[in-house]
């Protein structure tokens, strides 16, 4: 079993880091779960999906 887990803060970063943590986690939320299944692990569930993507865009 592989975990990952990314903690940041919600607030306090300079606007361009802002923006690239943003960027960053948006990309693993969306894009970068095609191609998990195959590769046998499991993508987020879009329950789970959609409340880390409104975690992810108060990042400020």
């Amino acid at each position: 079993m592989l975990a990952t887990y990314e903690i940041v803060c919600s607030k306090g970063y300079a606007p361009d880091t802002s923006a690239a943590v943003r960027s960053f986690l948006t990309v693993a939320a969306n894009n970068g779960q095609g191609g998990l299944a195959a590769a046998g692990y499991i993508p987020l569930p879009e329950r789970f999906k959609e409340r880390l993507v409104s975690a992810i865009d108060a990042i400020g």
